[in-house]
């Protein structure tokens, strides 16, 4: 079961159901829109999340199929995990 944790070296800050990121480390921003700021809250408020939990919970929450909760949420935590904000544990 892969197991999501997000890093604490970011500071975020919410504005309409939409976030912004700031990497502490290499004072990167990131934009994040209303699904990217729902899967931040979620996996960091869990403490870490496994995946499927999290697609089951995008599933419910935005009334989506499956595999588009599936590939969404994976092309999200990648995109975090590729810049150092994410962590992807087995």
């Amino acid at each position: 079961m892969k197991v999501v944790t997000v890093t604490p070296r970011a500071l975020v800050r919410e504005l309409d159901g939409e976030a912004v990121l700031l990497d502490l480390d290499s004072g990167m921003y990131y934009g994040l829109n209303s699904l990217g700021t729902w899967i931040w809250n979620r996996t960091s408020a869990a403490g870490g999340l496994a995946f499927d939990t999290l697609v089951e919970e995008l599933v419910t929450e935005f009334d989506v199929e499956r595999p588009v909760a599936e590939r969404e949420a994976a092309a999200f935590v990648e995109a975090l995990r590729e810049n150092g904000l994410a962590n992807v544990e087995l």
